[in-house]
């Protein structure tokens, strides 16, 4: 059986998770937005479902393993 936990976090502090972890917040209801930041770590060459290629990804470690040939493709 599922059970939820609630996590409650100071104003300011941030949480972390892994993607496929079910979460939900309460409804902001202040004057201040509530910001989020998504990263997704992803192969060198992803593409998108539709087969169009993701060229504004940031390669953060290692080194391009595609061909120049291959990157003109991507």
């Amino acid at each position: 059986m599922i059970q939820s936990v609630s996590i409650p976090l100071k104003a300011g502090y941030a949480m972390v998770h892994y993607c496929l972890t079910l979460h939900q917040t309460n409804p902001n209801r202040s004057d201040q937005d509530r910001r989020a930041m998504v990263i997704h770590y992803m192969p060198v060459g992803t593409k998108s479902n539709e087969g169009v290629p993701l060229k504004d990804n940031l390669l953060l470690s290692g080194h391009n393993s595609l061909s120049t040939e291959q990157q003109k493709l991507v």
